[in-house]
């Protein structure tokens, strides 16, 4: 068992000092089981990646740090604080008080919505326009901090570097706003650190619109081995570090209440963990395990 299995046993089974943790107590089904599936998917890869964790280690992300601490030290009694603190300094949750001097957080906690708040300065995507009329001189900038990879039963998993491809090719005829008559370039680059993708699944007719809201999209079926592996942009290679997969609740949307768990792959082979906050410990997997994904993690 490595440094990270041991770390995450330890985590599941601790129960946290009452007297030294913040009063916080955060509702089951939502933020922290979620925080525990992605939690898996950075651990890993930082555990992993020599690459990643260099940049990590640098990084004044208050959630990379977090990463840090308890994959070299495990898990203490301030574990607990430093994620309510986590929770209540990005998420902004309303508090509601409860019983026996506790108190419940609550806020929309899907995994998109989570990784835009935690890595708001560290995006999977960075856009820039510029125009080419010297009059106006106007130019934008917009993160990504996920990419969206909608697909249909004709176009399935197996195109997801062709995605990228597609994603970040520079585009040169992009019109202006009135009045200005110019041309706009838009530049893309994908970010040097890591990829996060949402995968959406659409059915029936007008397969993928814009009209569609994403949380009504089916969640996407595949089997962890047709996964690729490997993402290549440029010199850059991303490497798969696993999935996140959300159990729905009786209403069928991704803001319901449900149950997070991850699928993360290990650097040697093949090697899959399932890392469920039922368990007490990761559970290893084969490759053709079917999941439910709804995210996936690349990094260098």
């Amino acid at each position: 068992m490595d440094k990270f299995s041991e770390n995450y046993e330890t985590y599941m089974n601790s129960k946290p000092d009452i007297s030294k943790v913040s009063e916080l107590e955060f509702y089951k089904e939502g933020y922290s089981i979620m925080l525990k599936a992605y939690e898996a998917n950075m651990q890993v890869a930082y555990c992993d990646s020599k690459n990643y964790a260099n940049i990590v280690d640098v990084s004044q992300s208050d959630f990379f740090k977090f990463i840090t601490t308890i994959t070299k030290n495990g898990v203490t009694s301030s574990t607990y604080s430093i994620r309510a603190d986590l929770i209540i300094k990005f998420l902004e949750p309303e508090i509601r008080p409860l019983e026996y001097n506790t108190t419940m957080a609550v806020c929309d906690s899907t995994v998109g919505l989570v990784i835009t708040k935690l890595l708001s300065d560290y995006p999977s995507l960075k856009e820039y326009e510029t125009c080419s009329s010297k009059i106006c001189q106007e130019s934008s900038e917009r993160k990504l901090i996920y990419l969206t990879y909608q697909i249909d039963f004709e176009n399935s998993i197996s195109n997801l570097q062709q995605f990228i491809n597609d994603r970040t090719a520079r585009i040169h005829d992009r019109n202006c706003f009135p009045p200005c008559f110019g041309n706009k370039n838009v530049t893309l680059n994908l970010s040097h650190m890591h990829l996060f993708i949402d995968v959406l699944i659409w059915e029936g007719e007008n397969i993928i619109s814009t009209q569609r809201s994403s949380e009504t999209a089916n969640l996407l079926k595949v089997k962890l081995c047709d996964i690729p592996l490997l993402l290549i942009h440029g010199t850059t290679k991303y490497e798969l570090r696993g999935a996140v997969c959300f159990h729905r609740g009786k209403s069928g949307l991704r803001t319901s209440i449900g149950h997070y768990t991850a699928y993360v792959k290990r650097s040697s082979g093949r090697q899959w963990e399932l890392f469920d906050d039922m368990k007490k410990k990761p559970v290893p997997v084969k490759d053709t395990t079917t999941i439910m994904c709804e995210f996936l993690v690349y990094t260098v």
